[in-house]
């Protein structure tokens, strides 16, 4: 299920929409009432949202174009949990459901977003997902390599998912089939390669890592601070300060990469020697 920000990351993953598009879309079908309460900080529901979720899951189906047969139908913590639902709930729909008209209205990333919030929303009710795990092990000469591969038995919730990212798919590998003690001939290359840079952030990552930034810290109490406060920023707040640091023109955004300019560099040339200003706990404070 999906707070605000990690809906925000997987639409600028899959759409390339950035933060305030994606929040301004779904402002808009919360205010059409096809949509809850956006700016949500859980991904978790109530026992009462998954009540009327199970009772409209045909509604759903049908909006997706899909005939669905319901299979989960109790409960279960990884969704339902009432102790970590606060004000609001995840993202999920609501009971009113968009015929045909309605869906003509949205604008392409509004409907792009509601069925990924429906997709989501359903998978709660389907099989789960089942694959065999294969580990090979291979001795060469005095050294051991292994080998994992992954071979899918039930596709489950994932047949509402075909669309893949480029690095969802390289975490699909399979293995050729080998008999225990088997000999193989093998082939040993020397490759020449630089290390190379961590990724640019996208939107998508940079409000992740906004979000978790207790990960950066080594300090104990401030590791405690951030977790607690949930980062830099909140729900609410993360797309402005992205947005800002945009009109300001400290970053730009080329490719869906966000790069920072050379204004950009001479303010972090400026603040890097005041600790206080650039610590990820004192912003949280």
């Amino acid at each position: 299920m999906f707070s605000l920000s990690s809906l925000q990351s997987k639409v600028n993953q899959l759409y390339k929409a950035t933060a305030s598009q994606t929040l301004k879309a779904m402002q808009g079908l919360y205010e059409a009432k096809l949509l809850s309460y956006p700016r949500t900080d859980t991904p978790f529901i109530t026992e009462n949202e998954f009540a009327y979720l199970k009772a409209n899951f045909g509604k759903y189906s049908g909006c997706l174009g899909l005939d669905l047969e319901m299979v989960q139908t109790e409960p279960r913590k990884r969704y339902v949990d009432g102790s970590k639902v606060q004000e609001h709930p995840a993202i999920i729909p609501t009971k009113q459901v968009p015929n045909e008209s309605a869906l003509a209205k949205m604008d392409d990333l509004q409907r792009k977003i509601y069925a990924l919030v429906v997709k989501t929303t359903v998978a709660m009710f389907l099989p789960d997902y089942l694959y065999e795990e294969t580990k090979i092990q291979t001795k060469v000469a005095d050294l051991l390599f292994q080998s994992i591969g992954k071979t899918p038995k039930q596709e489950g919730w994932k047949i509402l998912f075909k669309q893949q990212t480029k690095e969802e798919k390289e975490d699909v590998q399979t293995l050729p089939l080998v008999i225990i003690g088997e000999r193989a001939e093998v082939d040993v290359k020397s490759v020449e390669k630089e290390t190379q840079p961590p990724k640019a952030f996208t939107e998508g990552t940079l409000l992740t890592a906004m979000k978790t930034a207790n990960k950066t810290v080594d300090n104990e109490e401030a590791i405690k601070i951030l977790q607690e406060v949930e980062g830099i920023g909140t729900e609410a707040t993360r797309a402005s300060i992205i947005e800002a640091l945009k009109q300001k023109e400290y970053i730009q955004v080329i490719k869906n990469k966000l790069v920072v300019t050379e204004k950009g560099k001479l303010l972090c040339q400026a603040v890097e020697s005041q600790h206080l200003l650039t610590s990820a706990e004192m912003i949280s404070h």
